[in-house]
C-alpha cells in the first residue's frame, strides 16, 4: 500500500530521521565543561577577519564535539599522507570554495574539496518527537498513517474496525491526511489495538542565512568540511540534507567580505582565505 502523494515528502524525512536518532551520542569529553548561563562558541579567526560562531551543543553533540575536537587537536584525524595525528585540524587550512550570495566553504585538508579526517559520522537534521496528543500537523498525520494505520489494515483487511476503514479510504481518495485532523493519537490507537508509543523526526534547524553547516557528500558522510551560509533568504532547499550546528553571532560582516574576493572558474578564492585558527570557548549565553 502506497503513501498518499501529499505525505510522500515527510516519508523521505521521516526515513532520513530514523537514521540519526539512533546514531546520535554524545561524546562529552572533547567539550569545555558546562557553565550555567554560559553558551559554547568558536572564533573562526581568519585571514579576512574573525567569525564568531554559537554552536548549537544541545541540538547536534556529535558534530560538535566532532567540530571542537578537531580543532582543539583533542580528537585524532588521519592526514592526507596517512598519519594519526592529534593536532588543532583547521589552523591553516583555507576556504576552498566561496559562491557569491550562497556560502563559504571550507575545512579541507587537501584544498579542493575531497579531503577529510580519515573517517566520516551520521547526520543531525532531526530530532525524535513523540507520536502524542491531537493529530494538528502534516508530519503528526503521516507518522499516524504509517505508524498506526497501514500496519492494521495490512494485518485486518477482512475484519477492520469500520472507522479505521472509513479513515483508511478517505485518506486514499482525498490524497491528503484531512480525515485524521482533528482526532488524537490515543483515539487511534484504541480503534486499531495498537498501544505501541512511536517518535517521529522534527528539522533541528533550517540552512539559513548566518547558520553554520556541514558539507557532506551525501547522507551520513560528515567529517570535517563546513560551510557558512551567506544568502540573505537561506537555503530551504538543503535542509534536512545538512546538519547546522552553529549560527553566526558576529563577523557577517566578515564573511561577506570573503564572499567578494576575486574566484577562479571553480570558486576557489585567487588569493587564499586562510583559517588562521579556531578558538572555541564558553561564554554568556544570548538571553531569550
Amino acid at each position: 500500500m502506497n503513501a498518499p502523494r501529499h505525505l510522500l515528502p515527510l516519508l523521505i524525512l521521516a526515513l532520513f530521521g530514523g537514521l540519526l536518532v539512533s546514531c546520535a551520542a554524545a561524546t562529552g569529553p572533547l567539550l569545555p565543561p558546562k557553565q550555567e548561563g554560559k553558551a559554547l562558541y568558536a572564533d573562526l579567526v581568519t585571514s579576512e577577519g574573525a567569525i564568531t560562531v554559537r554552536l548549537l551543543e544541545d541540538d547536534t553533540p556529535v558534530t560538535v564535539s566532532n567540530f571542537v575536537g578537531l580543532a582543539t587537536g583533542k580528537k585524532e584525524w588521519t592526514t592526507p599522507e596517512g598519519k594519526k595525528v592529534r593536532k588543532p585540524f583547521y589552523d591553516g587550512l583555507i576556504f576552498h570554495r566561496v559562491i557569491s550570495n550562497f556560502m563559504l566553504q571550507g575545512g579541507c585538508p587537501k584544498g579542493d574539496g575531497t579531503g577529510g579526517p580519515g573517517y566520516a559520522f551520521q547526520d543531525e537534521v532531526g530530532k525524535p518527537t513523540p507520536v502524542e496528543g491531537p493529530i494538528t500537523n502534516e508530519i503528526l498525520t503521516f507518522s499516524v498513517w504509517q505508524r498506526y494505520i497501514l500496519p492494521y489494515i495490512a494485518k485486518h483487511k477482512d475484519d477492520a474496525n469500520p472507522e479505521v476503514k472509513r479513515l483508511y479510504d478517505t485518506v486514499l481518495r482525498e490524497q491528503k491526511g484531512t480525515a485524521l485532523m482533528g482526532r488524537s493519537v490515543d483515539d487511534i490507537r484504541k480503534l486499531t489495538g495498537d498501544t505501541n508509543r512511536y517518535a517521529y523526526p522534527v528539522l533541528i534547524a533550517p540552512v539559513a542565512y548566518g547558520t553554520l553547516c556541514m558539507a557532506n557528500s551525501g547522507p551520513n558522510s560528515n567529517g570535517s568540511q563546513f560551510f557558512i551560509v551567506t544568502k540573505t533568504d537561506g537555503c530551504d532547499w538543503l535542509n534536512g540534507k545538512h546538519t547546522v550546528f552553529g549560527v553566526v553571532t558576529k563577523g557577517m560582516d566578515i564573511a561577506h567580505r570573503i564572499e567578494s574576493v576575486p574566484k577562479n572558474g571553480s570558486d576557489k578564492p585567487l588569493t587564499p582565505v586562510v583559517i588562521k585558527a579556531v578558538k572555541v570557548y564558553r561564554a554568556a549565553a544570548p538571553k531569550g
